[in-house]
């Protein structure tokens, strides 16, 4: 028998769901109940969901047929079983359509399947110009090997990107029209005739763009000043590979504007903050080597009259030109000309750069500061939360530097670095380990433990950090931490040690420890920020915490948990579970994998919410052919519908 995930300790403290264990729904609808894909997956297949369809790609390698039983398959008909064929699903219908296509990647706009094609491994002329080189965009028709001919592309390893009912992707200069290199876009309404995204007057040139992504209705894009022969970045040279430019994905005829920065790399952080009413701000991290190798993290450099320079960091000012520093652009401004340049606020960050609430932040390394020892710890080898107010040009950069105010954070897994904003408030994980001096680390929640990881959130009223929660001055302690992708809850698996007694132990008995993480979706009520959540363990470090539609998805682990959750006879699984967090009722969707970072529900990115949501499989773990193809041996795209 399944245990009662009840647990009336926990809901003193953090706000516990009430939750009951149930394996399958009475309700007739499709709500929850799993579906199995016909095909196996690689691990780092693609999923993406527009309304009630998905995508990914199958592996042929894997998805053999049942009859007769084979190791292979060939989907494409070219002869081999080495690629990865895009299939097309509707939850709806429960109709899986293999494209019979080799693709790169996959991307949905409203109903129509785009998919980005090398010809050489789908051995295929797309283009019908003899040969089969090129890399090519197309349109799904439906039918297996039926597709029109959209672009060709720059590169089918690049992006594809959905923003605003638009597709964009790079081409080049070919069929439809297109006449040169650069960044097009189609719409719902047009999907076969793509549109060339004109560059800003200033700037002169551009050849062979690298699209890197788009958030809150921003298109990101980078320049090579290699390929254009041009100085982008007024720098006086024409040797950086990554100039920013940006798109605002809203505009009826959108244009690419040159930031006239270079950034270190096409997989240095972007932020991009918009409202209601459109774009407001976007920020990203200048790289001082690509910018002329100018030091920019320097009082000087800042400027505005700013007095910029923290107490303790007087005689520590930075002298070098190695640095990523944290520059911001207010949209409206910039583009009218009010503000041509992107400010710069003199902060020097590495992997996380956020905006909220007309604030920016980012996760500053003590050493790229000069070896400033930001928090008085006695070292300068840490990664401190900065934050400072977005203020028009004329203003000063001021940056909150009180040593009280400066935290160490943690790298803690969940895709944040330990940097977010949840409710358009920022969001650390706080290290204790690295508040530490000779005598050891900071006991900040009085657990004994001064190697805690705690969730603190930033009061811009007071700017202090709130490290205490739930109404009742109660530290919390993570081990995994994001926001939802729907926005909607702060997904967070809490740690047993910092709440100071065991959460599971209806599994685990008497034999019950202090040692797992337990998922929870945190949220607001008012000023006070709650963890309610089930009493079962989560995979510590990979959590694959998710909410959408009032409910919760988290990969429970076995063997911490000590539970046989899918009764296959050991404790050695990861399993999906849901809960309903309106109610908090709960129940098993499925055996997970062990593929690293996989979700445990992702929605694909689905523009207007999910109505859909899949999972990976690993059939070993599970026990049993999920896909009917004669073994027990692949990943498996499982997926199932919210209503």
């Amino acid at each position: 028998m399944r245990p009662n995930l009840l647990a009336s300790n926990f809901a003193l403290v953090v706000g516990l769901l009430a939750t009951a264990c149930s394996s399958n729904s009475d309700d007739p609808t499709e709500a929850l109940i799993v579906r199995s894909s016909d095909f196996a997956a690689g691990a780092t297949t693609p999923l993406v969901a527009n309304g009630y369809q998905f995508a990914f790609l199958a592996n042929e390698a894997t998805s053999g047929s049942s009859s007769p039983a084979s190791a292979s398959r060939d989907l494409n008909g070219d002869g081999d079983t080495l690629d990865d064929v895009a299939v097309l699903v509707d939850a709806r219908t429960r109709l899986e359509t293999s494209t019979g296509i080799a693709a790169q990647a996959v991307a949905m706009l409203a109903g129509e399947l785009f998919l980005s094609v090398d010809e050489t491994r789908d051995d295929f002329d797309w283009t019908g110009d003899g040969d089969k080189g090129d890399e090519v965009l197309l349109r799904f028709g439906g039918l297996s090997r039926d597709a029109d001919l959209v672009a060709e592309l720059l590169d089918a390893d690049q992006p594809l990107v959905v923003a605003q009912g638009r597709l964009w992707f790079v081409a080049e200069d070919g069929p439809n029209g297109i006449a040169q290199d650069g960044l097009h876009f189609v719409t719902e309404l047009v999907p076969n005739t793509p549109v060339a995204v004109q560059p800003h007057p200033s700037l002169v040139a551009i050849d062979e763009p690298e699209l890197v992504g788009t958030q809150a209705g921003c298109v990101f894009v980078l320049l090579d000043e290699t390929s254009v022969g041009s100085d982008l970045n007024d720098d006086g040279d024409a040797s950086d590979a990554n100039v920013l430019a940006l798109v605002d994905a809203r505009e009826t005829t959108p244009v690419l504007r040159n930031t006239q920065k270079a950034l270190a790399s096409d997989s240095s952080p972007i932020a991009a903050r918009a409202t209601a009413s459109g774009l407001v701000e976007v920020a990203f991290l200048v790289d001082e080597t690509a910018q002329g190798g100018v030091n920019l993290n320097t009082q000087a450099a800042v400027g505005s009259g700013s007095a910029w320079t923290e107490p303790q960091c007087a005689s520590s000012a930075d002298t070098d030109t190695l640095d990523e520093v944290l520059h911001y652009i207010r949209w409206s401004q910039w583009i009218a000309g009010d503000e041509p340049s992107a400010r710069n606020t003199g902060l020097p960050g590495d992997d996380a750069v956020v905006l909220f609430n007309g604030f920016v932040a980012v996760d500053c390394d003590e050493a790229d500061h000069g070896g400033c020892d930001l928090n008085d710890d006695d070292d300068s080898t840490d990664t401190i939360a900065r934050w400072t107010p977005i203020v028009a040009a004329n203003a000063a950069i001021d940056p909150h530097s009180a040593v009280d105010d400066m935290h160490p954070i943690d790298e803690v897994p969940g895709g944040t670095n330990g940097l977010c904003v949840y409710d358009n408030r920022l969001f650390i994980a706080y290290s204790e380990d690295d508040d530490s001096t000779a005598s050891g680390g900071t006991d900040l929640d009085g657990n004994r433990f001064d190697d805690d990881i705690l969730v603190a959130w930033l009061n811009t009223t007071t700017n202090q950090f709130d490290f205490t929660h739930t109404g009742g001055g109660v530290h919390v302690g993570t081990t995994w931490m994001r926001p939802s992708p729907t926005g909607d809850r702060l997904c967070v698996a809490i740690t047993e040690r910092v709440v100071g007694r065991s959460l599971n132990d209806a599994q685990e008995g008497a034999a019950s420890d202090e040692l797992d993480s337990i998922p929870t979706f945190a949220f607001f009520s008012g000023s006070t920020l709650g963890f309610p959540g089930p009493g079962v363990a989560v995979k510590a470090n990979d959590a694959g915490i998710s909410s959408a539609r009032v409910n919760g998805f988290y990969k429970v682990d076995e063997a911490a948990d000590t539970f046989d959750w899918n009764g296959d006879g050991d404790k050695l699984d990861l399993v999906v579970r849901q809960s309903q967090l309106s109610i908090g009722s709960s129940r098993g969707m499925g055996t997970a994998s062990g593929v690293s970072n996989a979700e445990a529900a992702d929605y694909g990115g689905s523009p207007n919410g999910p109505s859909v949501a899949m999972f990976l499989t690993d059939e070993a773990m599970a026990g049993g052919d999920l896909n009917g193809d004669g073994d027990a041996t692949d990943l498996v795209v499982r997926w199932f519908r919210f209503d």
